[in-house]
């Protein structure tokens, strides 16, 4: 079933049905009130969303491109903004001239003005806490924590620490946020609010690949996966 989304049972592992979505489908992004989940599309420079109680394909829209003869965008990491299903943050990359990183929000398929590109930044991962105004990235290029504010116009930079996410070949990989922590795939526990290191787990992927790995916290189990 290539270029498509399959259901899987994660209890008895078994195969339900599958829906085509486009090409090159990459990262997901589900909404928080299970409505919606946003699909990046690599081969395509753009994004699909499917209609979860149906799982029936939905609008696509395009990424849209930095400048001329850097290709399409790609969804790097994708994220749903809290209690606002038919908006999402994209932290985007162009597909021939990397590094060119910047992250959009859009409304039904729909671009706000302000984005974050900036030849000095690379946030390669997004999360977001429970509030649609803030958003938490990771920048690989300072291995730093980024803190951005999001309004009806789009998204900027708050501020930028560096020192946090370092570690390993390529940085921390991925952040994700659960019970007032960023959780790293280098391992890191970060307090966002003072912006500082709180603690470490286990990866035993580090120190060498934590570029490639996918971090998922659950507080109330007390585990990282």
């Amino acid at each position: 079933n290539p270029n498509s989304i399959i259901i899987v049972d994660p209890v008895t592992g078994n195969i339900g049905p599958s829906l085509a979505v486009g090409s090159e489908p990459t990262k997901l992004a589900i909404s928080d009130d299970g409505q919606f989940l946003y699909v990046g599309l690599d081969g395509e420079g753009a994004v699909r969303r499917v209609i979860l109680s149906t799982f029936t394909a939905d609008i696509k829209f395009s990424l849209g491109t930095v400048q001329v003869g850097c290709g399409v965008n790609r969804a790097v990491d994708l994220k749903v903004l809290p209690g606002t299903p038919h908006s999402v943050a994209i932290a985007r990359s162009a597909t021939l001239c990397e590094p060119l990183f910047s992250v959009a929000i859009y409304d039904d398929g729909v671009q706000r003005s302000n984005t974050t590109p900036d030849p000095s930044t690379e946030i390669t991962s997004i999360t977001f806490p429970q509030s649609p105004s803030t958003l938490y990235g990771y920048d690989s290029l300072k291995t730093g924590f980024v803190t951005m504010a999001i309004d009806p116009l789009g998204v900027s930079i708050g501020n930028i620490t560096t020192g946090l996410l370092s570690g390993g070949i390529l940085g921390a990989g991925e952040i994700e946020f659960d019970a007032g922590r960023i959780y790293a795939s280098n391992a890191a526990v970060i307090d966002p609010v003072s912006r500082t290191l709180v603690g470490n787990f286990q990866n035993p992927l580090l120190p060498t690949l934590p570029s490639l790995s996918l971090v998922k916290p659950d507080f109330s189990l007390g585990r990282v996966f």
